[in-house]
């Protein structure tokens, strides 16, 4: 099984996003796009998962889960890896909430390294994948919009849960769907 954790958007958030994809279609490239309704916040990839595994897994993030507190989320600034004037993964930031995204991850690192996860090597950076470039003809076009003060993404929310998801590979784009959702409980 192809999975991963994450934070599942409401919809006014992936309404926002699709309209930030709609504006930087504009620019001549060539991008593989996240569907709208697809779009979410990855906390941690883990690859290829032994079913066997599926059960210890669950019950890590639903003890990680547990011991933290829902928190208000909010959308940042346009950004792109590895960096702006050399774009090849276009993503919307987080503003508020980033140091509880951040925390969730390092808790949810620690818990997997227990399960023999191997440990990421990259450091978290909250973000939202908007999709991934493939070609660009006319990089200082694409450059301007993303650094554009008036393309921001906008809406807040509150996140209650963390969700383990699987990631189908098919010739149309991943499909995924939410195997389990864990609430944030503490108060």
């Amino acid at each position: 099984m192809r999975l991963f954790i994450a934070i599942e958007l409401a919809d006014e958030i992936k309404a926002s996003l699709a309209h930030i994809q709609e504006v930087l279609k504009r620019s001549p490239s060539q991008v593989k796009w996240v569907n709208p309704g697809q779009i979410h916040l990855t906390l941690r990839f883990l690859g290829e998962t032994a079913e066997e595994k599926l059960e210890a897994l669950k019950g890590a993030i639903r003890e990680v889960a547990e011991g933290l507190s829902p928190f208000e989320f909010t959308l940042g600034p346009l950004g792109a890896f590895p960096k702006l004037e050399n774009p090849r993964v276009l993503w919307v930031g987080i503003e508020k909430g980033q140091d509880s995204a951040k925390d969730i991850a390092q808790k949810l690192e620690e818990a997997l390294a227990l399960l023999g996860f191997q440990k990421e090597e990259r450091a978290f950076t909250p973000h939202v994948t908007l999709g991934r470039v493939r070609f660009i003809k006319d990089r200082t076009r694409l450059v301007r919009t993303l650094k554009s003060p008036s393309l921001t993404a906008e809406g807040s929310m509150t996140v209650t849960a963390l969700s383990l998801i699987e990631s189908t590979l098919t010739p149309q784009g991943p499909v995924y769907r939410t195997l389990d959702q864990f609430p944030l409980l503490a108060r």
